[in-house]
């Protein structure tokens, strides 16, 4: 089972340091927060980058989520999710889509795509050849070329924004970037 817990903004290494100091790895065999692969063109170029997916929240998989709640409970710590409680279950499906698309250490990859034409309409149409998209096409609601990106149908985390995964072309060869943004 899937938890998350929201720690606040510029908080979650801290909190997953706090989370793996005080749940031994028979209770909580993974702690971390969702971290998205994406790219932007920059100078002529096409730049891979990381971004959060969901600030401030980090999510942990464990079997016991009350020894989860009752041991964060008495942290004295304020790691509080938007009802007041200190941790929340993701339900089946949020679980099962996350599993989809991330890995173990909790980072969404990159996509490769390619643009297919309709012949009679003349509209475009990604075809996603690898990475998370390419295992949840069917939940594609749409597509920004420009950009680079998909959004998904429904939104996670009790009605945050809709999921917008990464992609780059087939072909194309994303440089490294600066590293992590903070937005």
């Amino acid at each position: 089972m899937w938890c998350v817990v929201y720690a606040g903004e510029g908080r979650e290494q801290k909190t997953e340091e706090l989370i793996r100091a005080r749940l031994p790895g028979s209770v909580c065999s993974r702690c971390f927060h969702l971290v998205q692969r994406f790219v932007c063109r920059r100078q002529g170029r096409v730049v891979e980058m990381a971004r959060d997916c969901f600030p401030g929240y980090v999510f942990l998989e464990t079997k016991e989520p009350e020894t989860v709640q009752k041991t964060l409970k008495n942290t004295g710590t304020s790691l509080l999710f938007s009802d007041g409680s200190f941790v929340a279950s993701l339900d089946r499906e949020e679980e099962a889509l996350l599993g989809l698309l991330c890995d173990n250490g909790g980072e969404i990859g990159l996509s490769v795509a390619r643009v297919s034409v309709d012949g009679e309409s003349g509209r475009k149409a990604a075809v996603f050849l690898s990475g998370p998209l390419s295992k949840v096409a069917d939940k594609v609601a749409h597509v920004d070329f420009h950009k680079r990106c998909a959004r998904l149908e429904g939104s996670l985390l009790e009605g945050k924004n809709p999921l917008k995964l990464g992609f780059c072309f087939e072909g194309e060869q994303p440089v490294g970037g600066r590293g992590h943004i903070h937005e």
